[in-house]
């Protein structure tokens, strides 16, 4: 075994060397092949060949030529063995270029003698696709002053510029505008970014109806035919029926399911997408001792209907850069056919499609869904039309039956519930604060081992109240003002519609 000395210093910039001054050992005499490597590749190949390899044989040193051309390339053939005693020597750097920007390989390179900026541009590997070749600019230190040097590269001289040692090249990247492009986007089944052209117009754009149909719509629909769902859609849950381990099913009918806040109640929260409870939920505002099954197989409507009454183009003005909103009635130009909306088209502009949900629509414009349950003849989910009352709609479903009690019949409202809930959840925390202050007061007035006892039970027991209290839920029953003796459908109140709610007629008792 011998020892080989490394001498010099390494070379500067991203691509350091990471090559120090030191002695290194090899196992047994010619066995290793030259091992400098980390150098950077920079395109300075004349002061790169200094490297020596000093080997006193007879006062003879030795150039390895470690970085020529073919070694660069994968070729060792002109590599030396090293042998004990062998000196390897790394001349310090010379003149430096930084290339910077959208490179292949951005770095600091070693400058050659008469480099151009088109050989440092191949050394650093060249541009990237998104490079700007009319946006190449070269900062220069110029009579202890700076200067900016701007080239493109479309010139045909542009290549053979000169580099200076101390020269930052910066190349841009163009900027992410599609020239020729008109947008499609929002309440669509595929945002699309189309080739604008001459004479364009919003048909050209959208030319049917049907690309406006939201692709989580169907994602929504194909969701209910899930094994899981198909189960559970298989007829009408009810209480006591056996579940698929052979056991029956403690879960209550009237426990409250989460749909999709965007499918049944868009635009609201979240927690106004909990559906109704049923009447005869335990602890329920307004809860009759009457119980019915709760049925999961029924239409729902989409939040992702699209809003005809209102789209907009939005159009950047070239001369000031400031976006301009142009609204146009999707409906009249799409359904309609209507040539005065069917507005022309410039490069750039981006066409938003909107849902009901997105904005609210006029009650006319609302597609509304409403529940009929018990002695309707034709009890099921209605789309209400514009201005339809309650009454109107039971007639429309054949009226009543000669079992209904009509003064025993609910009718809840979602608005209800939230607002009823609200009230509820004010009251509450209204009481607790009372709670509080009261607990201060009796712990306040303790003198004896007795009166502490006989206070933590008082107090426990206002809490337990508070917390009975927190689960109680309203149901967002509406008191209709019935007779009595009220019978037939003329007895209902022209009650007007909303989404979501939901009438139940309970049966004459016989007794």
């Amino acid at each position: 075994m011998g020892t080989n000395r490394l001498e010099g210093l390494p070379s500067r910039g991203q691509n350091r060397c990471d090559l120090h001054p030191a002695d290194w050992r090899i196992e047994r005499s010619g066995a290793e092949v030259f091992p400098v490597t980390g150098l950077p590749q920079e395109f300075d190949r004349a002061r790169v060949s200094q490297l020596r390899l000093e080997r006193w044989n007879g006062a003879t040193a030795i150039n390895p030529g470690v970085r020529d051309g073919a070694r660069l390339n994968g070729d060792k053939s002109k590599d030396k063995a090293l042998l004990p005693g062998d000196v390897i020597y790394i001349p310090p750097v010379g003149p430096q270029v930084a290339l910077i920007g959208s490179l292949n390989t951005p770095a600091i390179y070693e400058l050659k003698t008469g480099a151009t900026l088109e050989d440092a541009l191949r050394v650093a590997g060249g541009l990237t696709p998104v490079a700007a070749k009319q946006s190449i600019f070269i900062e220069r230190i110029n009579d202890s002053s700076r200067r900016v040097l701007q080239v493109s590269l479309n010139s045909e001289d542009a290549g053979g510029t000169k580099l200076e040692n101390g020269d930052i090249v910066s190349v841009l990247a163009i900027v992410p505008r599609f020239e020729n492009a008109v947008t499609l986007r929002g309440n669509v089944a595929d945002p699309v970014r189309m080739p604008w052209r001459p004479g364009m117009k919003i048909r050209d754009l959208i030319p049917d109806p049907g690309v406006l149909l939201a692709r989580d719509y169907w994602l929504a629909r194909n969701r209910l035919t899930t094994p899981e769902r198909s189960q559970q859609l298989n007829g009408v849950e009810r209480r006591g029926e056996e579940t698929p381990a052979g056991g029956l099913d403690s879960r209550p009918d009237n426990q409250p399911q989460v749909k999709l806040a965007s499918v049944l109640y868009p635009g609201r929260a979240p927690e106004a997408a909990v559906e109704p409870q049923d009447r005869a939920a335990p602890g329920a505002i307004g809860a009759a001792g009457e119980e019915r099954p709760a049925a999961s197989n029924r239409p729902e409507r989409s939040a992702l209907e699209v809003n005809w009454s209102y789209a907009v183009i939005e159009r950047l003005n070239p001369r000031d850069l400031r976006t301009s909103l142009i609204p146009f009635r999707l409906g009249k130009a799409v359904l309609d056919r209507d040539e005065a909306e069917n507005l022309p088209l410039e490069p750039g502009d981006m066409v938003t499609i909107f849902s009901t949900s997105d904005l609210r629509v006029p009650q006319r414009l609302q597609n509304r869904f409403v529940r009929l349950e018990g002695e309707f003849e034709s009890a099921g989910v209605y789309s209400v039309l514009p201005g339809e009352t309650l009454r109107q709609l039971a007639k429309r479903a054949g009226g009543l039956t000669p079992q209904a009690y009509l003064f025993g019949s609910e009718f809840l409202r979602q608005s209800s519930r939230v607002d009823q809930q609200q009230r509820l959840d004010d009251l509450v925390n209204s009481i607790e604060r009372q709670s509080v202050t009261s607990s201060a007061n009796i712990f306040g007035s303790v003198v004896s081992p007795e009166q502490a006892t006989a206070a933590v039970h008082q107090v426990s027991g206002q809490r337990e109240l508070v917390l009975k209290l927190r689960r109680i839920r309203a149901t967002g029953r509406v008191v209709l003002g019935l007779d009595p003796r009220a019978a037939g459908v003329d007895s209902l109140p022209d009650l007007p519609l909303e989404d979501g709610d939901d009438s139940w007629c309970r049966a004459r008792r016989l007794s």
